[in-house]
């Protein structure tokens, strides 16, 4: 029943997604040719350009990612309006949190056509323009996975998701997971259900302490009052469900209520009606109540190799570059509807999820 204040230009939709910054998310190019994977750009799959032809942007609006690799010490185009205040740690030489944090909220540098050193499978080239974020007015808040608190990652991951929700993010994106491919979440359903493990002792038999794990828990579900969480659900395709993290309310159900796991598919055609939908990681499985998907294959976005690469950009493939358009798009949707709680955010994308490209094997439904 609720609408947005902001009205919709088909002009202005024309215009955005004409501008070679935001063309260039889904231009794969290299040394010899200029290719895509997709004839959708994968920001219009989703309908960002719908939101920028309302005027939306992500002003005012903070964006969490839990990453690694941030860049910190290059100077780059893509974050120099960034306000990394609430930053509590970042490590190394290294592209992955760049990436990410680019396609969530990388600056919209004007269209501008100064050239900028661009990296593709071994080769370099030079890419005009540059890309751009989601939610390209966003600031951003940076914190390390792979930090510890006494000795504890779960521990430090807890105080880092209290800052973000200090720092009053929209959305916290994690783009990582367990290293161990076979931790799915049916991994730990399993544990519970055949052993009479509590909630905990689930985790924590085979990672850290109870204790720990609980200060995470009580830091994830405590973000949930003011944001959203989104996880990518992993990259591994033969899984028989998401990743043990991004897959946590089915065991703890009191993380439900603002929760996004996310998919990565390929959409090959230039419509997706038309297309064929190729996934390219774990299923939603038992999490598919809370399970999304984007067009993460062979995106281009910040990249560099340390800390002093500056105005690079590369290509990368992955859940972990499609849960970062969810994030922007979870910035722009608040920036529409002030009044929405993250819950509210939450329904109203998947409510509104296209999902006339496979056959459903279930329902969700959705009520005022």
């Amino acid at each position: 029943d609720e609408t947005t204040s902001y009205t919709y230009s088909s002009s202005l939709d024309s215009t955005w997604t004409a501008r070679q910054e935001y063309k260039n998310v889904g231009q794969y190019t290299d040394a010899t040719d200029n290719t895509q994977t997709s004839a959708i750009n994968p920001y219009t799959l989703v309908g960002v350009n719908n939101a920028y032809a309302r005027g939306l942007s992500g002003t005012g609006k903070t964006i969490a990612i839990m990453d690694t690799y941030f860049l910190t010490g290059a100077s780059h185009l893509d974050f120099v309006t960034k306000n990394n205040a609430g930053k509590i740690g970042s490590s190394g030489n290294g592209y992955h949190g760049a990436h990410v944090m680019g396609l969530a909220a990388g600056d919209y540098n004007s269209n501008s056509s100064s050239h900028n050193t661009y990296y593709s499978g071994g080769n370099f080239d030079k890419l005009k323009y540059g890309t751009m974020g989601v939610a390209y007015n966003a600031g951003l808040h940076l914190s390390d996975f792979n930090k510890t608190e006494s000795g504890s990652t779960r521990k430090y991951r807890a105080s880092a998701t209290d800052s973000a929700k200090t720092a009053e993010a929209i959305a916290q994106n994690n783009s990582w997971g367990f290293s161990n491919a076979a931790y799915t979440i049916n991994y730990f359903k399993n544990l519970q259900d055949n052993n009479g493990y509590s909630d905990l002792a689930t985790y924590a038999s085979i990672t850290d302490t109870e204790a720990n794990w609980s200060s995470y828990v009580t830091a994830l579900n405590n973000f949930q009052t003011t944001g959203v969480i989104v996880f990518a659900s992993g990259n591994n395709y033969s899984a028989d469900s998401v990743g043990a993290y991004s897959g946590m309310p089915i065991i703890f159900s009191e993380l439900a209520e603002a929760w996004l796991t996310v998919g990565n598919v390929d959409v090959t055609g230039s419509t997706l009606s038309s297309s064929t939908v190729s996934r390219k990681g774990n299923p939603c499985g038992i999490a598919a109540e809370f399970c999304i998907n984007a067009d993460g294959h062979n995106v281009t976005a910040a990249y560099g190799s340390s800390n002093t690469d500056n105005n690079r950009y590369g290509v990368l493939t992955g859940t972990s570059m499609a849960a970062p358009i969810v994030s922007g798009s979870i910035a722009l949707l608040s920036e529409a509807f002030p009044n929405h709680t993250p819950e509210q955010l939450v329904d109203r994308l998947l409510a509104s999820a296209n999902n006339d490209f496979f056959t459903a094997t279930g329902t969700t439904s959705f009520i005022n």
